[in-house]
């Protein structure tokens, strides 16, 4: 200590009473050290988790808009023997859309209804099919994350009597309701080895995950369709149809 000139002296010994006082609290500066990086990596895991925890709210708040939806809709029709004149303008006076973003045209009809992804929620008739009542419904815009999307296609498979999925394209139109609508034709099984009621005609490009037969995609099928989408494949859309029962 003799050696040191006085303000190198009065520096080291204050860093020696900086020493032994954290150690006489409990903590050395090693100590000291593993605590600030171990808070640096629970902050970031944190915000890594943040999008996962954000994404899984928008899939439980889609898949209850969609169940009411179809409940508000049914019900507001249940006392009729078809769905004559349903609309995006008709339900939307029905209040069936009430809190979700609704766009309306120069003349005050809406025109469009978006749901929590962004993309559209669509509503017709089928133009093939009159013998029994149906609507449709067309959602686009749906991640094709393979977990979020095994799970809105769950939801979705729940909700309609007919689902199909198609994988939505970067550069290429997506599809829409009037794509489909005016294709599907109503199958009684009278003809052919399926005997069982079923809606065909889907555009290609469309996977039937459930039909009227009853027939329809295992959990572990609809994981293996969202993980095969096209890497081209940016979001999806679903096509469902339900019928009077």
């Amino acid at each position: 200590m003799k050696f040191l000139k006085k303000p190198t002296r009065i520096f080291y010994l204050q860093a020696m009473w900086c020493k032994r006082r954290c150690i006489a609290c409990g903590y050395t500066m090693l100590e000291l050290s593993i605590a600030i990086s171990l808070a640096g990596v629970i902050a970031m895991t944190a915000l890594r988790a943040i999008p996962l925890v954000y994404d899984e709210y928008r899939v439980s708040r889609f898949n209850l808009r969609l169940s009411e939806w179809v409940l508000k809709t049914e019900e507001l029709y249940k006392v009729r023997s078809d769905y004559k004149g349903i609309s995006l303008s008709a339900l939307a006076d029905l209040r069936v859309f009430d809190g979700d973003f609704v766009i309306k045209d120069a003349v005050g009809a809406v025109s469009e209804v978006r749901h929590v992804f962004n993309g559209t929620f669509d509503v017709g008739l089928p133009s093939k099919i009159s013998i029994t009542p149906f609507w449709a419904i067309h959602l686009s815009g749906l991640p094709a994350d393979k977990a979020l999307c095994a799970s809105i296609l769950q939801y979705a498979v729940q909700n309609g009597r007919i689902v199909a999925v198609i994988a939505e394209k970067k550069d290429q139109n997506v599809p829409a309701l009037r794509d489909w609508l005016s294709e599907v034709t109503y199958n009684d099984g009278a003809v052919g080895v399926d005997t069982s009621p079923r809606i065909d005609g889907f555009p290609e490009g469309y996977t039937v995950v459930k039909n009227l037969n009853g027939r329809q995609k295992s959990p572990a099928d609809l994981v293996a369709i969202c993980s095969d989408m096209p890497v081209s494949a940016v979001t999806m859309g679903i096509a469902m149809m339900r019928k009077k029962l």
